[in-house]
């Protein structure tokens, strides 16, 4: 930058001087002129121009910097740099509307609708599944969301370890079931490590329960009634009547002799209650508090004035489910 300044101020001087010359040449040429008259207009133009010159000339020396001038602005298409194309393979970074989303699969334990005694402890087991594109880790938690508790914590972790997005996880909590009968239901969802609450489905807004019935224990008495004969076989037929406040909906009959030797069952099935003495097993489906109903046990292995007894196990639910009573009937075979 110094050099270059230093030659316009040498370039400049060499221009000054050889104008002068020019001019002291072409005044020695001509025809002389009185000293005494007034320059020229042409005389004149060439001084003020030297002194222009020179006075540049002086101002460049005083002042070695200049500002420079500020540099011409791109287009703004070409100041824009291009955006750069996605590499080949790269994972897109998970979006945060489909980071966390949960999907239900299954009731482990407790359907819906099971029965309770009152105040009975019970543990609810839900299976769900990673649907968002975020791992669940130690800091995610189910939280209760509205209803019945049941006893439930506020929250509680929903793994102690990682759950990639398309796996599964099955989630427990233990529950009491309140102490007036009728049918309560509640509601959960979950939370991520951030603090945000998230459910079920495409919306992420929805939750997932469990729902049970409160009563109290199936309450029945039994009593011998008749040997019927279904398809040449001698069945020993039970009037059973519902003494409490329980539906009943399954029941597990096993004969055997006194001494232990089972000679008929367990015989277990979802409605086995026949409407009269006269009918076969099956029968239909429920006995609701108050009615009566009958069961039979085959009595194939039995002989005529053999004492027997009869194990009835009734349950309020399908599958030997919920609430469940179990007596023992002492009789002897016809």
């Amino acid at each position: 930058m110094h050099v270059r300044k230093h030659s316009i101020l040498s370039l400049g001087i060499i221009i000054l001087v050889s104008w002068l010359i020019g001019g002291c040449l072409n005044s020695a040429t001509n025809t002389p002129v009185d000293k005494n008259l007034p320059f020229t207009a042409a005389a004149q133009t060439k001084t003020t121009v030297a002194q222009t010159i020179e006075a540049q000339l002086t101002q460049i020396a005083v002042n070695p910097q200049t500002t420079p001038s500020p540099p011409t602005p791109l287009p703004t298409e070409l100041a824009t740099a291009p955006a750069q194309p996605t590499e080949i393979g790269a994972t897109a970074p998970p979006s945060s509307e489909n980071c966390d989303r949960a999907t239900f699969i299954e009731d482990v334990t407790v359907p819906d609708g099971t029965v309770y005694e009152p105040g009975e402890t019970f543990v609810k087991t839900w299976r769900l599944q990673n649907a968002g594109e975020c791992a669940w880790n130690a800091g995610y938690a189910v939280v209760f969301d509205k209803g019945d508790a049941m006893g439930s914590p506020a929250s509680f972790p929903l793994t102690s370890g990682e759950v990639q997005p398309g796996e599964q996880v099955e989630v427990s909590v233990t529950l009491q079931a309140p102490n007036e009968p009728g049918e309560y239901r509640g509601d959960w969802k979950l939370r991520n490590a951030s603090g945000q609450i998230f459910g079920l489905g495409n919306s992420g807004t929805s939750s997932f329960w469990t729902i049970i019935n409160v009563g109290s224990a199936p309450d029945f008495s039994v009593f011998f009634d008749n040997v019927h004969v279904c398809e040449s076989v001698n069945y020993a037929i039970f009037s059973l009547f519902n003494n409490g406040d329980s539906v009943f909906q399954s029941a597990e009959i096993t004969l055997s002799d006194t001494n232990g030797t089972v000679l008929f069952g367990p015989f277990a099935h979802d409605g086995p209650f026949l409407a009269g003495a006269s009918e076969c097993p099956q029968g239909g489906d429920i006995v609701e508090p108050g009615k009566k109903a009958y069961v039979g046990a085959s009595l194939a292995n039995a002989t005529s004035g053999q004492n027997l007894r009869t194990t009835f196990k009734i349950c309020s639910q399908d599958g030997l489910g919920g609430s469940c009573t179990t007596e023992t009937l002492d009789f002897t075979m016809p």
